[in-house]
């Protein structure tokens, strides 16, 4: 688990990786009612975060 800023609302927050990462692997993190976009390493280091636009999708 590693702490981190959130690039939405600038609060230490822990993120667990998961542990089969591949060198550099993108997510999607939930944060309360925002979501970032990180890339990370395959050590574990958070290289870049951003936020992303939230939508809620239903079937049509």
């Amino acid at each position: 688990m590693v702490t981190i800023t959130c690039p939405v609302c600038k609060r230490q927050i822990r993120v667990e990786w998961p542990q089969d990462r591949g060198d550099f692997e993108e997510f999607i993190v939930m944060h309360g009612d925002h979501v970032f976009k990180a890339y990370v390493d395959k050590e574990g280091f958070l290289r870049r975060a951003w936020p992303v636009r939230f939508l809620h999708a239903t079937d049509a």
